[in-house]
C-alpha cells in the first residue's frame, strides 16, 4: 500500500475513549476556524464585495474564468445553471446548490441570468471582481464551504501528566519502535469534534519540502517569530466514538500506480470531500477504538533522518452525515539531517 497505512482495532479500550473525551470537554474546545454568526457574516460579505470595488483589488480565482469557452462546456453558445455550478467547483472547489448559485447572481447584483442562460454579450457584463470575491469569501468563511468545519483542543499538560496518555503513547512507541526521545518531543495530542456536516477537506499533514530548505520545523521552532513548515514523520489518529454515519478517513490517491504531483498540487481547491468523498481510492470507516497509522514522508536514505513527503497520504475527513464525530491526532515529529542537532520545543 501507498502510502503505509496500519489499521489497529481495538488500540483503545471504549473506557480510554472516553477519559480522552472527557479531557478535552474539560480543556474547552473551540471551533477550528472563526465561528459563525448569521448576521456578522452576511455583513462581512458586504463588506468583500464593497472592497472588490477597488482599482488595486487583487483576483484570487484562476485565469480560465474569464473566458466564455471555459463556462460553455458542451459549446451551445449559453451557459446553463449546471455550467456555473461546474465553473464554481473547477475553479474554487465549491459545490453550490441551485439556491446559492440564484443566491451569488443575487448578491452580486448581476440580473441577466434570471432566465436561466447566459449567452456571450451578456457574460461580458459580469462584474468578476465581485464574483471573485463572493466565492473567495463563501470558500473561506462559510462553515459548510470552508477546508474545515469542526471543534478542537489541544492536551498540553495532560500528555506529560495523564496516565492514560501514558498509556497510549507507551503504545505508539513499542508498535512504531521509535525512540521515546522523539515521540516525547513530539506535539501535544490534538482532540477533534466533528458535529452534522462537519469535515477536513483533503490535505497533508505535513508541509512539503519545496516549502523551503532552509525554512525550520515548526518542532524546532525556537524563536516562534519564525516561519516555520510541519515535519512529521507519522500520524496515528484515533477514533474516539462510532459514527452513526459518514465520517470515514479518505485517502485520494492511496495505491495509484501514477502520481502527477505537479496536476495534484494545482487542484488544492478542489478536494472537497462533502461531494467527492466516495471517489476516494480508501476509505476508512469511524469505530471507536481503532486507529490509523501512517507515514507521511520516507526517510532520507542517505542521513536515515526526515526525507522527502510521500504525495499519497493526501487525506481527509468526509461529512459526518449523523451523529457526531470524536477522534485524536497525534503527530511524531522529526529532524531533516540538516536540523538533527536542534532539540524540539516540546520536549520537557
Amino acid at each position: 500500500m501507498k502510502p503505509t497505512i496500519f489499521e489497529i482495532p481495538n488500540f483503545l479500550t471504549d473506557s480510554e475513549c472516553e477519559h480522552i473525551q472527557n479531557l478535552a470537554k474539560k480543556n474547552g474546545l473551540r471551533e477550528s476556524v472563526a465561528g459563525f454568526e448569521e448576521q456578522a457574516y452576511k455583513g462581512e460579505i458586504e463588506d468583500a464585495l464593497k472592497q472588490s470595488e477597488n482599482e488595486n483589488y487583487a483576483l484570487h480565482l484562476p485565469e480560465f474564468v474569464d473566458h466564455f469557452y471555459e463556462w460553455d462546456r458542451n459549446g451551445d453558445s449559453f451557459i446553463t445553471m449546471d455550467e456555473v455550478k461546474e465553473m464554481c467547483e473547477r475553479s474554487n472547489g465549491l459545490f453550490f446548490s441551485e439556491n446559492e448559485i440564484t443566491d451569488m447572481f443575487s448578491k452580486i447584483n448581476y440580473s441577466l441570468f434570471d432566465d436561466g442562460r447566459i449567452n456571450e454579450d451578456e457574460f461580458n457584463l459580469l462584474p468578476f471582481n465581485k464574483l471573485d470575491a463572493y466565492l473567495n469569501f463563501v470558500h473561506s468563511k462559510h462553515p459548510f464551504h470552508r477546508p474545515r468545519y469542526s471543534e478542537h483542543t489541544w492536551l498540553t499538560e495532560q500528555k506529560q501528566k495523564d496516565p492514560v496518555l501514558t498509556k497510549v503513547y507507551d503504545r505508539i512507541i513499542r508498535l512504531t519502535q521509535l525512540p521515546r526521545k522523539l515521540v516525547d518531543g513530539s506535539e501535544d495530542v490534538q482532540i477533534v469534534r466533528y458535529n452534522i456536516r462537519g469535515h477536513y477537506h483533503a490535505h497533508y499533514d505535513s508541509t512539503p519540502e519545496d516549502f523551503g530548505k532552509n525554512v525550520v520545523c515548526c518542532h524546532q521552532n525556537h524563536d516562534r517569530h519564525k516561519e516555520c513548515k510541519l515535519c512529521r514523520i507519522l500520524t496515528v489518529l484515533y477514533y474516539l466514538n462510532d459514527v452513526d454515519e459518514g465520517g470515514e478517513t479518505a485517502f485520494l490517491v492511496a495505491d495509484n500506480t501514477t502520481l502527477d504531483v505537479k496536476y495534484l498540487k494545482s487542484l488544492n481547491k478542489m478536494f472537497n470531500l462533502s461531494k467527492r468523498c466516495h471517489t476516494s481510492n480508501l476509505l476508512i470507516p469511524a469505530r471507536k477504538g481503532t486507529a490509523i497509522m501512517w507515514y507521511n514522508h520516507e526517510v532520507d536514505p542517505r542521513s536515515g533522518w526526515l526525507g522527502d513527503l510521500d504525495y499519497h497520504t493526501i487525506h481527509g475527513g468526509c461529512d459526518v452525515l449523523r451523529g457526531e464525530k470524536w477522534i485524536a491526532n497525534s503527530w511524531i515529529n522529526a529532524p531533516t539531517s540538516e536540523s538533527a542537532h536542534v532539540s524540539s520545543v516540546f520536549y520537557k
